[in-house]
Order: structure tokens, then C-alpha cells, then sequence
């Protein structure tokens, strides 16, 4: 991660001191809007995943007792 600051903050430099510091300041704010909008994608869909799994297995939980728990009254009426 250090590694990856560095390089970005040399290349900057390098580039700061070659193009026009305005079309630096524009690149800069889409690097940092794209990193921003790509880590909270990855956190919303890791969190949604997250929950899916917990929740689709509380509703096949309960589904499934209550599927059982319909069939064994059926039984139990016709019995």
C-alpha cells in the first residue's frame, strides 16, 4: 500500500512540474472519486452478500419448519 502512495505521489510530481497543474487537480478528483465509488461497491455488494447468506438461510430455516410442521397436520388428518 506504501508502495503504491509512493509511486502515486512521484508520478504526480512528475507530472505536476510537465502538464498544467489544472488538468492535474481534474485527474486527481477522478482517481479519488473512482478509488472512493470502487471501495464502496466492493463493501455494499461484500455486505450484501453477507446478510444474503444469513438471511436466506433464516428463511430456508423457517421456510422448511413450516413446510414440515404444514405436512406433518396433513398427516396428522388424515391419520
Amino acid at each position: 500500500m506504501m508502495v503504491v502512495v509512493l509511486v502515486v505521489v512521484v508520478v504526480a510530481v512528475v507530472v505536476v512540474v510537465v502538464v498544467d497543474v489544472e488538468v492535474v487537480i481534474v485527474v486527481v478528483v477522478v482517481v479519488v472519486v473512482v478509488v472512493v465509488v470502487v471501495v464502496v461497491v466492493v463493501v455494499v455488494v461484500v455486505v450484501v452478500e453477507f446478510h444474503f447468506y444469513y438471511i436466506w438461510t433464516a428463511v430456508n430455516h423457517y421456510t422448511s419448519g413450516a413446510i414440515d410442521e404444514f405436512w406433518r397436520l396433513q398427516r396428522s388428518h388424515q391419520d
